[in-house]
C-alpha cells in the first residue's frame, strides 16, 4: 500500500506512524486549494529517492482538490509514500477514501463511536431506528455512516465470512454516496438500517 489515510491523532503519533509505515524522509505538505495540489504533483515528479508526503488539510480541501490528489494517488512514484492526515474522513472524496488504508489513531471520540457502531450492529432493527433518530442533521449522519464504513471494513478484513460483511460495507457505501447527493437523510438511514 502507498497511501494511508491517518485518522486523529496528535503531532507525536503522526511523526511515530509516519517512521513506522515507511523509510526515507517525510516532507510535510498542506493541501487546501488546488494549486497547492499541483505543486504535490510537480514535487512527486522529481522526487527520486524514498520519500514519505505527509499531507495535512485534506479534509478541508475543495473538491477540485481532492480530485487533483486523487490523480497523484493513481499514479504513484514507486518510491513514494502519502499519507493524508485528517480528523474527519467523511468530508474527503470516497474516491479518495478507497485509495487509501485507513490507519485509526488515538481519538477517545472515534473510539466512543466504535463502541456505538459495535453496539447498532449488533441491535436489532427497532434498537437501530431509535440510534438513527440521533443522526437528523446531513453532517452528522454523514460522520456516523463514515464510522460505520470503517468499522465494517475491519471487521470484513478480520472475519472468513467476508460475503456477509461485504453486502454490509456495500449497503454503507450506497448510504454515504445518497447522503452526498443530497437524499433525505431518514430516508437514507432507514434504508440503511433495513440492508444491515
Amino acid at each position: 500500500m502507498h497511501a494511508y489515510i491517518l485518522i486523529g491523532g496528535s503531532k507525536e503519533e503522526i511523526s511515530q506512524k509516519a517512521k513506522s509505515l515507511s523509510s526515507g524522509k517525510i516532507i510535510p505538505f498542506e493541501v487546501k486549494k488546488i494549486d497547492q495540489a499541483r505543486q504535490l504533483k510537480k514535487l512527486t515528479s522529481v522526487t527520486l529517492d524514498t520519500t514519505t508526503i505527509l499531507i495535512t488539510g485534506l479534509d478541508e480541501a475543495s473538491i477540485d482538490a481532492q480530485n487533483a490528489i486523487l490523480k497523484t494517488l493513481e499514479e504513484p512514484g514507486s518510491e513514494i509514500v502519502y499519507m493524508l492526515w485528517v480528523s474527519r474522513i467523511a468530508r474527503l472524496l470516497p474516491t479518495v477514501i478507497s485509495r487509501c488504508q485507513i490507519v485509526k489513531l488515538s481519538d477517545p471520540h472515534r473510539t466512543g463511536n466504535t463502541l456505538k457502531i459495535d453496539a447498532f450492529l449488533i441491535g436489532g432493527l427497532g434498537k437501530r431506528f431509535i440510534e438513527i433518530e440521533n443522526y437528523k442533521k446531513r453532517e452528522d449522519a454523514i460522520d456516523f455512516v463514515c464510522d460505520l464504513i470503517i468499522v465494517l471494513r475491519e471487521k470484513m478484513y478480520g472475519s472468513t465470512d467476508k460475503a456477509v460483511w461485504a453486502a454490509k460495507l456495500k449497503s454503507a457505501n450506497d448510504t454515504y454516496q445518497y447522503l452526498h447527493l443530497n437524499a433525505n437523510v431518514m430516508l437514507a438511514l432507514s434504508a440503511l438500517c433495513i440492508n444491515l
